[in-house]
């Protein structure tokens, strides 16, 4: 019996030590060089009930999102009905998501096979009429399109805020999803959520910058980049610029282009050899500009730069025109 108490009260003993041992890093502010050689160092991090912070609820405006994308189809729309020659088609967009479109009697069929063919996540929001000769139709996202834009305006904003809480420095942040359109962020420890707010729902900058492939990356990074650039991280794996390794590049610190002239970003799954694809949807100015900027500089590197970081640098391989581009690699579809 003596012999069992012993033995318990020997164990709790070494657990109790270890305990003490594990805690003294978050209670001492400065260890001595010999304890983070073979004791544990890291600290625990405090929750908001413990430290307190900033507890703050973020509203996506995904119907605004939702509306520009329609309004990109009403443009992508017409373009395809005057190069396939289906004339006198008149596109519009009326309440909110909502398509009309009036075409001659002559021309509905062909309409209808580009609706099909091209077009098949449009359906119908009301019946087509028809009256002197003139068709009309109206047309909206199906839900299954609507769900995916949803989702995928809230994945982009999560991925945003998580880039910018890490100005904060915060130890395990809490940033999820909740509800159908807002975001739950727990900051621990920082204690001005004004400021917090201040950067995380500031708009997005996106920018595309050259890559300047003659300059030493380590030498910028000791001594400072060449005049006229700048020193960028991001990631880089297995595609072109995109992964978890992480990287660092020299750009050149004027950007070319800016995201006021992309309509829309999508990624394409994979195809025959090749793997997954963001196809990326330039407006009429955006067309014009992208096509110089790649004219002039084929086989150089083009950083898609967001809040100042790399998220890819594709080699421009040839001119791009029509108002299109892809960015093609070894992408699984995560990484797209």
């Amino acid at each position: 019996m003596r012999q069992s108490v012993l033995t318990r009260a020997v164990i709790f003993a070494i657990a109790i030590i270890a305990a003490l041992i594990y805690l003294v890093p978050t209670f001492v502010g400065s260890l001595p060089s010999w304890w983070t050689n073979f004791l544990p160092a890291d600290r625990i991090n405090l929750g908001l009930d413990l430290q307190g912070g900033s507890h703050l609820v973020l509203g996506v405006k995904v119907d605004k999102a939702i509306e520009n994308n329609i309004e990109r189809v009403r443009g992508d729309l017409t373009n395809v009905l005057r190069e396939k020659g289906v004339s006198g088609v008149n596109v519009e967009r009326v309440e909110g998501t909502v398509l009309h479109i009036t075409v001659p009697s002559t021309n509905a069929e062909r309409l209808r096979g580009v609706l099909k063919s091209d077009f098949a996540y449009l359906v119908e929001a009301k019946s087509p009429q028809t009256s002197g000769g003139t068709s009309e139709f109206f047309l909206t996202l199906s839900k299954e399109e609507m769900r995916s834009l949803r989702d995928y305006a809230i994945d982009q904003s999560l991925e945003t805020i998580r880039n910018r809480i890490d100005q904060f420095g915060v130890s395990e942040p809490i940033i999820q999803r909740e509800g159908q359109e807002n975001i739950l962020i727990q900051l621990p420890g920082i204690q001005d959520p004004e400021r917090a707010k201040e950067i995380i729902g500031k708009t997005a900058l996106l920018e595309f910058k050259l890559v300047d492939d003659t300059a030493n990356v380590e030498d910028a990074i000791k001594n400072g980049p060449p005049p006229g650039r700048q020193v960028l991280y991001g990631h880089a794996g297995r595609g072109e610029g995109v992964g978890n390794e992480k990287q660092a590049y020299v750009v050149e610190s004027r950007p070319l282009m800016t995201g006021e002239y992309i309509q829309d970003a999508r990624v394409r799954p994979a195809q025959q050899l090749q793997g997954a694809s963001v196809e990326l949807i330039l407006n009429a100015a955006g067309a014009r500009l992208f096509e110089q900027i790649t004219a002039a500089n084929v086989k150089r590197r083009l950083a898609i730069v967001l809040d100042n970081r790399v998220y890819s640098a594709p080699v421009i391989h040839e001119r791009i025109g029509g108002g299109r581009a892809s960015i093609t690699g070894n992408f699984d579809l995560k990484e797209a």
